[in-house]
């Protein structure tokens, strides 16, 4: 099976800045083992940012939180890869005396240019693309200034495609950070059914300034039919809330098929009456 798709690590990572100094680190790319050719990488800084409340990607808008941008050098933003051939591209981030202090988000966006095909005399050129998020934080007075907007559980699903929701805002200078949890158990038995030895059921999601994120998280695991008991905690800038319910699943088939069972016993039942009638 053909695999050119490349690796790269960590894909996000938060550092700690000081005015006038500077910062060296890295990211890790790799052409996988199993990879048909040479990988051919380019590595670009870009603005990062988020658009709308479910935070999709914003990679060329910038602000007064993707500064950093301009502070950020590349070593080495070229080279080849062999398959399973790993290397590290280093960066160095040169902080200014008169940055602002709080948040600064930047992505190192690594490129591949070079697969180009003809297709019917056509030329055409497969880019493949990631992009490893630095959460940069310049110190300095914080502002925190967050809440939690709302969070909901719902009660009942035709399927056991079910997920909780909470939406945070943040207006101050920092990253801050939501951490949830949720626990589910058979409302009839007792048994757990989240966290598992390989789901813990606890999450940590980045609020950046001056924006709205909902957070969506799906329930594994759920029975097709049945009732569980779910609790959904939320902890964000010192506040804390606890959601419980019961939630009810159950499928459109098995609603027809009871509308069709209790439909036959009121049939049955009528017509003994009107038979008892007759008789009398």
């Amino acid at each position: 099976m053909r695999n050119d798709m490349f690796l790269i690590t960590p894909m996000n990572q938060k550092v700690y800045l000081n005015r006038g100094e500077e910062y060296r680190g890295s990211i890790r790319v790799v052409n996988p083992a199993e990879a048909t050719r040479d990988f051919h990488y380019r590595v670009d800084v870009a603005p990062y940012g988020v658009v709308g409340e479910g935070y999709d990607a914003d990679l060329t808008s910038e602000s007064q939180w993707t500064q950093i941008v301009d502070w950020i050098t590349i070593e080495n933003n070229e080279g080849v890869l062999a398959p399973n051939e790993v290397r590290d591209v280093e960066f160095v981030i040169k902080v200014p005396e008169d940055a602002i202090v709080g948040a600064q988000t930047a992505a190192l966006v690594v490129r591949q240019e070079d697969d180009e095909k003809a297709i019917d005399g056509v030329k055409v050129e497969n880019v493949f693309e990631m992009a490893s998020i630095i959460y940069g934080q310049v110190l300095g007075i914080e502002e925190h200034d967050a809440s939690i907007l709302a969070m909901d559980v719902p009660g009942f699903s035709t399927t056991p495609d079910v997920a909780v929701t909470a939406s945070f805002d943040n207006h101050g200078n920092v990253f801050e950070e939501a951490e949830t949890k949720i626990v589910v158990k058979n409302a009839l038995s007792g048994e757990v059914i989240l966290p598992t030895s390989e789901a813990s059921g606890e999450y940590t999601e980045i609020v950046m300034p001056d924006t709205t994120r909902k957070v969506t998280r799906k329930i594994d695991d759920l029975p097709m039919l049945g009732v569980v008991h779910v609790e959904y905690q939320v902890k964000y800038n010192g506040e804390e809330m606890m959601m419980e319910r019961d939630l009810v699943i159950c499928p459109i088939w098995f609603m027809v098929m009871m509308a069709v069972v209790v439909g036959m016993i009121i049939t049955t039942i009528v017509m003994l009456i009107k038979k008892y009638h007759k008789k009398a």
